[in-house]
């Protein structure tokens, strides 16, 4: 795998469809999935729960 041409994270939208804080906060399951990984929110947390064979990860997530 290789990086694409488009950044993944921006530093801000114009519109926000989706907060996974309201969505938790009336008992609804969050799951991502991308094409190198699944991530939940579990116990409050973001968690990675499957990994895309040939990807690998380092370091931290900071969510906010």
């Amino acid at each position: 795998m290789r990086k694409g041409k488009i950044p993944k994270i921006m530093p801000e939208v114009s519109q926000v469809s989706f907060t996974s804080r309201c969505a938790a906060g009336t008992g609804q399951e969050i799951t991502c999935v991308t094409e190198r990984c699944v991530l939940r929110v579990l116990d409050g947390k973001l968690k990675v729960t499957e990994i895309a064979q040939g990807s690998t990860f380092s370091g931290t997530f900071h969510v906010r």
